[in-house]
């Protein structure tokens, strides 16, 4: 995805997956009541290693962390800008009021600053969104995941997560 698609991704991965909790088939009523109470997502990245190397950048180089964070970053704030957005189309997830969303709490709020030691610090308008959260709330109690997502990988043909290129294991 290229910087200026990332938002518009982010939205349509956010709804789509908001969609399916509605229409999926669950294995009993508490899955059910679970995945329609506080509608958790799970969205993560694949090929990461392919973006590194269409930046000509390695693992091991000084700008590498950069644009992890960078990249982590956007897909953090465009998720939660979605779920807040939804949220003023079809409401907030059931527990809202129980969590840190309602008192405004957002992943800046909570992440190690001592990367910023490494990295550039946050680039977006968090304190909008903050706003935005506070007035409508958010329509899913978690929205980000960063699991190797190894099937989802093979199957894709893409890298795994944020791991680096491997071989196969034959």
């Amino acid at each position: 995805v290229q910087d200026d698609e990332f938002e518009d991704v982010c939205e349509v991965t956010v709804r789509m997956l908001d969609n399916l909790i509605d229409h999926q088939s669950y294995f009993d009523l508490s899955a059910k009541n679970f995945a329609t109470k506080y509608r958790s997502l799970g969205i993560g990245t694949l090929n990461f290693a392919a973006l590194l190397a269409s930046k000509k950048v390695k693992y091991d180089d000084l700008e590498a962390p950069k644009i992890a964070a960078d990249f982590a970053e956007k897909l953090s704030f465009y998720c939660i800008k979605a779920s807040i957005k939804l949220a003023k189309e079809r409401g907030k997830f059931e527990f809202f009021d129980k969590t840190k969303w309602a008192d405004g709490e957002l992943p800046i709020d909570r992440y190690c600053n001592k990367v910023d030691d490494f990295i550039d610090a946050p680039k977006l308008p968090w304190e909008e969104l903050r706003a935005d959260l506070i007035k409508y709330g958010i329509r899913h109690s978690t929205l980000t995941a960063y699991m190797p997502v190894e099937s989802s990988s093979a199957i894709s043909g893409s890298t795994s997560a944020l791991e680096p290129i491997r071989d196969y294991i034959v």
